[in-house]
């Protein structure tokens, strides 16, 4: 069963309440941050195993995207896979936002998502999941 976060009764500092959850694709040689999704955690839902979500998914918005607005890429893949991409989620034994990605970081992009987020500095972390990692499939 999926709750608003209101009915969970965990605690928030402010900061850790102005931070966002969801998800993201970036261009490791544009170094930037393309496309997001996201949440105020706030307005995020338990998803169940001591996680809370934005509880986006990245194959159904990447249908929606406009993603004409990236040309300096020199084209856009049909596949959401073939981008590098993560996600950002609150894991409520730690305390801590977690940023879920493949292998493809590094500590620049990292410093992104971080502003992006909104992330509490030194209130998270980040993990490699090879979940997120590019796919060459179309």
């Amino acid at each position: 069963m999926v709750n608003n976060l209101y009915s969970i009764s965990i605690k928030l500092t402010k900061k850790q309440k102005a931070a966002y959850l969801g998800i993201f694709w970036f261009d490791a040689n544009l170094k930037k941050i393309i496309f997001v999704q996201k949440k105020n955690v706030d307005e995020c839902v338990d998803i169940g195993g001591g996680w809370i979500s934005a509880n986006y998914d990245h194959a159904d918005y990447w249908k929606t995207l406009d993603k004409s607005e990236i040309k300096e890429m020199g084209g856009i893949p049909s596949n959401y896979r073939s981008l590098p991409r993560g996600k950002v989620e609150y894991d409520k034994s730690s305390g801590k936002f977690v940023v879920f990605v493949g292998d493809s970081i590094n500590d620049y992009l990292l410093s992104c998502i971080e502003v992006e987020f909104k992330l509490p500095m030194a209130n998270w972390t980040y993990e490699k999941n090879d979940d997120y990692n590019v796919s060459k499939a179309t």
